[in-house]
């Protein structure tokens, strides 16, 4: 898990959600473009 701390990831959002451990993430909130 420490490689994901304090951590700047530029790529798509669909493929750093699927890299990120089953389990770990309860809850994403995210903010709509405008």
């Amino acid at each position: 898990m420490s490689e994901w701390l304090n951590r700047v990831f530029c790529e798509d959002a669909l493929t750093g959600i699927a890299r990120i451990p089953d389990g770990t993430i309860d809850l994403i909130l995210t903010d709509p473009p405008y």
